[in-house]
């Protein structure tokens, strides 16, 4: 027979409230596909009692030219160029309460918390008395790519106690470039972050893209002259194609 004791220890293991699990991302690797326009990200976590909680998902810091225009007369021609750096290539970040009720601006700064915080952390060369409109027009550029977001209320919290847990759905969007990025989950009270935790994600070409970029940045040589043939078939094709278009 089955002792009392035994009996107690099962019914404390079946109503024991069970701990939240641990931080996790999903999906890990996203899989980039010739098909692939984009994805829902669900990051999820134990929530502490009393907490504020904030997540950020940023990539490598990237360097970018672009070409500066100036109008003269009523043409608009290229003046020079402008080249960003410091600014990872992705950047998203959601809280449970506005980031700025949260965090004080130096932590916000220090921190890479928002984008405000983001494109003070943009430099650019050369500088000049635009500098700072310049920024914004970048920031602007990489929120239409889908790149970049503060995303209000997708922070979603469940449970209580113990077994109380977050979910974050953040939109991966189709031009995140391959690579890794950080996942940074921060537990704040009273505006100091009490507690931090950490995961890698990955973003991994597959199928017809990883074999294009293999070709492109392994094989040159190669990837050049499947270019020019490709490029060769198609004028043949279209050739074809008006010539009996227009043959009576």
């Amino acid at each position: 027979m089955v002792s009392r004791l035994t009996l107690l220890l099962l019914l404390s293991a079946l109503l024991w409230p069970r701990p939240a699990r641990a931080l996790s991302v999903e999906p890990n690797p996203v899989l980039v596909d010739t098909f692939f326009h984009g994805l829902t990200l669900h990051v999820r976590g134990p929530a502490e009692p009393g907490a504020e909680i904030c997540v950020t998902i940023a990539g490598q810091s990237a360097q970018e030219k672009f070409n500066r225009k100036g109008r003269f007369g009523p043409l608009w021609a290229n003046v020079g160029s402008v080249t960003f750096a410091g600014a990872p290539r992705l950047f998203f970040v959601a809280c449970s309460a506005p980031v700025r009720q949260i965090f004080d601006d130096v932590t916000a700064q220090r921190e890479l918390l928002d984008l405000d915080a983001l494109v003070a952390r943009t430099s650019l060369s050369p500088a000049g008395a635009d500098a700072a409109s310049l920024r914004r027009e970048y920031l602007r550029l990489k929120q239409s790519e889908g790149v970049l977001g503060e995303l209000v209320g997708a922070v979603r919290k469940t449970g209580a106690g113990a077994t109380a847990a977050f979910d974050v759905a953040i939109p991966w969007p189709d031009k995140a470039p391959a690579g890794e990025y950080t996942v940074r989950v921060l537990y704040v009270r009273d505006r100091a972050i009490v507690r931090e935790e950490r995961a890698k994600l990955e973003a991994r070409l597959v199928g017809v893209p990883r074999l294009v970029a293999t070709l492109a940045f392994e094989h040159g040589a190669l990837y050049g002259l499947v270019a020019v043939v490709a490029a060769l078939a198609l004028g043949l094709v279209i050739g074809l194609v008006f010539k009996r278009g227009g043959g009576h």
